[in-house]
């Protein structure tokens, strides 16, 4: 099994972190770590499809 794991950080907001992520993935599902704050600002943006 292989794994490719491309992390983003942007401190250019949730949006932009989202973009940057999106690229980076080629059309794969994305992966959002943080906190309580990081995590409430992409439900808001409303693009949160699961949430474990």
């Amino acid at each position: 099994m292989t794994s490719a794991a491309n992390d983003v950080i942007s401190n250019e907001g949730a949006q932009r972190a989202l973009a940057l992520a999106r690229e980076a993935a080629g059309g794969k599902d994305i992966r959002i770590s943080g906190g309580g704050n990081a995590i409430q600002q992409y439900l808001n943006l409303g693009v949160v499809n699961e949430l474990e």
